[in-house]
């Protein structure tokens, strides 16, 4: 798959266009920039934009006069040989609700140990993930839950503590929506002590 670039340098008028990668060793970027010659600026940004890909970046940096401009483009997935028979991924995201992050690691040793073992081992062919600097942002778990489903920090609507939140939707269905286009197939559990399991494969 190639990626087809076209580039319209009137909106630029007399200035120069100028361009920027992510340096692949320092991670830097936007002070290393190249001035394109006008006639050449679709070939250059193609050749960039390859070499970005090959780097492992989906992204540069164009600019002119007074325009600065993140350009990105999708990447290039490569599949690999003998994927057949491989199982395929598997997404467990497990949310802690009514118990601080100390305690959790504190009483559930078993459970830490496992985890700690998984991304340790390289035996196991899984990882895991740990948040530790989300904190609430609420007293209950459907305030906690909602920018996890849609985003949505705090709005209009008041939060109850008994009654169902009609006028303000959790918003499940905002990430699950895009998930489920992709034809990925995905669950929501709740358990007692409020501990939310989603699953997605």
């Amino acid at each position: 798959m190639e990626h087809h670039v076209s580039c319209d340098v009137k909106l630029c008028g007399s200035s120069e266009i100028q361009m920027a990668s992510v340096n692949p060793q320092m991670g830097k970027a936007v002070d290393d920039w190249e001035t394109l010659p006008k006639e050449k600026v679709t070939y250059k940004v193609q050749e960039a934009v390859k070499t970005n890909l090959e780097n492992g970046f989906n992204f540069l940096f164009l600019k002119c006069g007074n325009i600065y401009q993140a350009l990105s483009f999708p990447p290039i997935f490569k599949e690999k040989e003998n994927a057949e028979g491989r199982s395929a991924i598997n997404v467990n995201i497990i949310m802690l609700d009514s118990i601080s992050r100390s305690h959790f690691y504190r009483t559930m040793r078993k459970a830490t140990e496992a985890l700690k073992k998984i991304s340790e081992d390289p035996k196991i062919k899984s990882t895991y993930l740990d948040f530790e600097l989300v904190q609430s942002i609420g007293q209950q778990t459907f305030e906690n839950l909602r920018p996890f489903f849609s985003g949505v920090l705090k709005d209009d609507n008041e939060v109850s503590v008994s009654a169902s939140n009609k006028n303000a939707p959790l918003g499940v269905e905002v990430l699950y929506g895009a998930v489920k286009s992709g034809a990925i197939r995905h669950s929501f559990k709740r358990t007692f002590a409020g501990m939310i399991y989603g699953e997605v494969h």
